[in-house]
């Protein structure tokens, strides 16, 4: 589907989001209700005042802003500089002329319109066809498809704080069942292997060569920002018993591990989506008690709000992801914080559950990545060689682990 957007001329807005963000920009518009309908996504033809297609977008209906106007969000923008809506329209079939119009096209001449805009800009015929889709992330169903999911959730989250920013993960092609692990996914646009990462791998000796896992791993690149990003795994995804991230920051020493935890939708009398802890919890708890411990103890570095490292993410795994960018919605909580919630919050069995219905405080995706980004939270004055233990600590216990280490 293609919509036709009077943006104006954005060019200062956009100059001014992406310096402070260093990612992609969107602006959003108001439209009468009936002439944006749905929420479906449209490649975006930004019309600027000389009435030149300045820009390309992503863009979807999003909630009403009144009883008549809905919001339209333009995400993914590309300046192209041209041509003009007449250029577009002197290529058209006659049949289809008239109905190059603004707002949203029709099936018909939204296909004549992306083939005559592919004859002024064939390069870009991956980005035009891209921004036009209607879905980016298909979750493969099943216990691997969750591990994946929650990798792809893990990655995006690694390369926000490390302020990298998430839109390499557009490249992600469709899970495959021999695919390993969600890195093995990316395609090669969107991170590199070049010969440097032999010397970033060569900080931390022994990681990448965990006996008997499997490791796959990505150096990426934004704004002066670099991460390294590593994927392991002992066993195949679907028999692993869960998800880990580390966050290492060679800058300040200091690392934050995350553990997530699967929110499970329920019906009937616990209508809602809660987690119930299994048998395995307490010695995981244990063990994230010892590494705090470990690490935990060091007043060398940074003043931290929280100077421990283990934290948990509870989150519906299964949760519709429309864009391979976006993080699942999700709780994190401190390790301290989840074993008191887990003594004193009691489902209809007396046994522990915990949800949104009754947590009464968390953090979330955002607060989350400014705390560890800014180094309010996580240890202070971490050695290389203790990171290297835990690692191994993690693989060793069945989990997948996702790695990141933010370099200068």
């Amino acid at each position: 589907m293609v919509a036709v957007i009077d943006s104006g001329d954005i060019s200062e807005l956009l100059a001014f989001r992406s310096g402070r963000q260093g990612r992609d920009s969107y602006t959003s518009v108001a439209w009468r209700s009936h002439e944006w309908k749905g929420a479906k996504f449209h490649l975006a033809l930004l019309v600027d005042e000389e009435g030149d297609v300045r820009w390309l977008g992503r863009a979807q209906g999003r909630k009403r802003v009144s009883d008549r106007e809905r919001r339209v969000d333009i995400s993914e923008i590309y300046e192209v500089g041209g041509p003009s809506l007449e250029q577009i329209r002197r290529l058209l079939p006659e049949r289809h002329k008239q109905g190059l119009q603004y707002g949203i096209l029709s099936e018909a001449v939204g296909e004549a319109v992306t083939r005559a805009l592919l004859t002024f800009h064939p390069s870009e015929s991956d980005t035009i066809r891209r921004l036009g889709r209607q879905e980016f992330f298909r979750q493969e169903p099943g216990e691997r498809g969750r591990r994946l999911n929650e990798q792809r959730d893990a990655t995006g989250l690694l390369l926000e704080i490390g302020e990298v920013g998430r839109e390499a993960l557009r490249d992600m092609s469709a899970p495959t069942p021999a695919q390993p692990s969600f890195l093995a996914g990316l395609s090669n646009r969107s991170a590199s292997e070049e010969n440097l990462i032999n010397y970033d791998i060569g900080r931390f000796p022994g990681m990448t060569e965990v006996g008997s896992a499997h490791v796959d791993w990505r150096i990426f690149q934004s704004n002066n920002r670099r991460m390294f990003i590593m994927n392991a795994n002992m066993e195949p995804l679907e028999t692993t018993l869960g998800t880990d991230v580390i966050y290492y920051n060679e800058f300040r020493q200091s690392f934050v591990l995350l553990q997530y935890k699967r929110l499970v939708r329920e019906s009937g009398q616990t209508k809602g989506a809660w987690y119930r802890p299994d048998k395995n919890i307490w010695a995981e708890l244990e063990r994230m008690a010892k590494v705090d411990e470990l690490c935990g103890n060091v007043a060398d570095g940074e003043f931290r709000l929280h100077g421990k490292a283990c934290w948990v993410k509870l989150c519906d795994s299964d949760a519709r992801v429309e864009n391979s960018q976006d993080l699942v919605k999700g709780m994190y909580l401190a390790r301290e914080y989840f074993e008191e919630l887990l003594a004193t919050l009691k489902g209809p069995r007396k046994g522990p559950r915990l949800g949104y219905d009754n947590v009464p405080r968390h953090i979330n995706n955002t607060t989350f990545i400014q705390l560890v980004k800014d180094g309010w939270i996580g240890t202070r004055g971490t050695a290389t060689r203790q990171l290297e233990d835990i690692v191994r600590e993690v693989l060793q216990n069945r989990r997948v682990l996702v790695l990141g280490a933010s370099m200068p």
